[in-house]
């Protein structure tokens, strides 16, 4: 069975997604560090949600705007990958299920 499960967003630095919108999580399936892929992570206590891409040891958040944030991926721990919401790219659809979860700071 899918760990799915929709996070609020309460700050946004992507296009396409807005304060107040909701995203649907697999916490199942791990993002690919990419630059394509949309993962959910927890830094220092806090949740994110970005495109990446990986650097030896380092994640490197990819910011809509082109700015990037650099992380060692020892302070990092992937949460899950973004399956459905508002986010204009094709991706799939996938049911929310029930229950209550944190809402979510879009870093980039």
């Amino acid at each position: 069975m899918k760990k799915l499960f929709a996070l609020e967003v309460t700050e946004s630095n992507m296009q396409g997604i807005l304060p107040g919108d909701e995203i649907t999580v697999d916490g199942n399936a791990t993002p690919r560090g990419n630059g394509q892929d949309i993962g959910v992570f927890l830094i220092d206590g806090q949740n994110y949600i970005s495109r990446f891409t990986r650097f030896g040891n380092q994640i490197i958040m990819l910011q809509d705007n082109g700015r990037i944030q650099v992380v060692r991926s020892v302070n990092v721990d992937v949460i899950g990958k973004v399956v459905g919401g508002s986010i204009e790219m094709n991706i799939k659809k996938a049911p929310v299920t029930a229950g209550a979860h944190d809402a979510i700071s879009l870093y980039a």
